[in-house]
């Protein structure tokens, strides 16, 4: 039981730091993209 629960919960903080990190690699590319077509836009 307690390896269970050790498993569960070491795959859900994984499970959140792998979301976590798509996340901000989506913000990342969606502002770096935003960014870009103020400057084209702007120019």
């Amino acid at each position: 039981m307690f390896l269970q629960e050790y498993w569960a919960g070491g795959a859900r903080r994984h499970y959140g730091a792998a979301i976590a990190t798509c996340a901000r690699n989506v913000m990342l590319a969606s502002f770096s993209g935003f960014y870009n077509y103020l400057i084209i836009t702007y120019k």
